[in-house]
């Protein structure tokens, strides 16, 4: 009985200290994103990771320059990631062109589940490390946590592998280095 107490007394001081500063949250965050959806969204996350790491705020810390903080670090962790899937993107070469217009571009095609051929090219162009790395946060999406685990790596180094990867890719896809026929490291 004790431990639920102290869970009501938290949650009591969380939103005497949190609920009255969301607007100024959303203000803020419609500032960073330009977009009220992606603002609320934004406030949301903020709000739950600062329930999460409540236990961990001292009193005598500003509260709003707190949740300013968590605010601030979501979005740009938001901004990262959307650039990571971007430059994945940004590796294909698209489908179809119509008048310079792109119409599809992807990746990954949803019936086979199948790489692009000149993704799959430019993938087996690179060093096994790359390559594996590659394949495990890009391609299936896992975090670089996950892919560390996988791999028996520190993070560091799985990110450093991947910066060299992508750019490898996007070095060898610019100037066509892959339109070329398979040599026998490809094949």
């Amino acid at each position: 009985m004790p431990a639920q107490l102290t869970l009501q007394h938290e949650r009591a001081c969380f939103e005497r200290s949190v609920l009255p500063l969301t607007r100024a949250l959303r203000s803020s965050a419609l500032r960073m994103s330009h977009s009220a959806a992606d603002a609320d969204d934004l406030v949301q996350e903020t709000v739950l990771r600062a329930w999460r790491f409540w236990p961990r705020y001292h009193e005598r810390a500003s509260c709003r320059a707190w949740l300013h903080r968590i605010l601030r670090n979501t979005f740009v962790t938001r901004c990262r990631k959307r650039s990571r899937e971007r430059d994945v993107l940004s590796l294909v070469a698209p489908r179809n062109v119509h008048d310079g217009l792109l119409v599809t571009y992807e990746a990954v095609d949803p019936e086979r589940d199948t790489l692009d051929d000149t993704l799959t090219l430019g993938l087996r162009s690179l060093a096994d490390e790359q390559r594996k790395v590659v394949e495990l946060v890009d391609v299936q999406r896992r975090s670089y946590k996950e892919a560390a685990a996988a791999l028996g790596v520190p993070i560091g180094t799985v990110m450093s592998r991947l910066h060299r990867a992508r750019h490898a890719l996007r070095r060898q896809l610019s100037r066509g280095a892959l339109d070329c026929a398979p040599t026998a490291r490809c094949a």
